[in-house]
């Protein structure tokens, strides 16, 4: 397993190689995509594949790959959470999308009717189960990796 590149990816801290802190608790993503870190049942590094690739075109399709770049959309950079964060995330989601699709598919199929009163079930329900602690998590690693907008 690779580590990527000293300096740029980790820190030797105490003799022993440390994730950068701005990847947050779980750096495989952009380690992978943005390094080419390598880690075990992954198959391979599509952004590095990709560069040996175009390294290999002719100056033709180099430049018709160029005539495209303005229409290319950036990927956005994935949301960087802490431990405590992906902690509360494995705790609450699985309980909380479960009554979502449970309660939801009682409300389409009319098996509960839609009315205030148990609409305000659901919501209370909802918040019962870590809704709004998920909402204000997402929100804050949000800020923390693209800024306050």
């Amino acid at each position: 397993m690779s580590l990527g590149i000293e300096g740029k990816t980790y820190t030797m801290e105490g003799g022993k190689p440390v994730y950068m802190k701005e990847f947050g608790a779980a750096p495989y993503v952009p380690l992978r995509r943005d390094f080419g870190v390598w880690y075990d049942n992954i198959s391979f590094n599509n952004a590095l594949s990709r560069e040996v690739w175009e390294r290999g075109l002719d100056e033709k399709s180099k430049a018709i790959n160029k005539s495209y770049e303005q229409f290319i959309i950036p990927a956005p950079k994935p949301i960087v959470k802490t431990t405590e964060e992906l902690d509360l995330e494995k705790s609450k989601l699985t309980p909380l999308v479960k009554f979502l699709e449970q309660k939801i598919t009682e409300f389409v199929t009319g098996k509960t009717p839609i009315t205030d009163a148990n609409y305000q079930q659901f919501l209370d329900q909802a918040k019962k189960l870590g809704a709004d602690e998920l909402l204000n998590m997402y929100n804050t690693a949000y800020k923390r990796t693209y800024g306050a907008k």
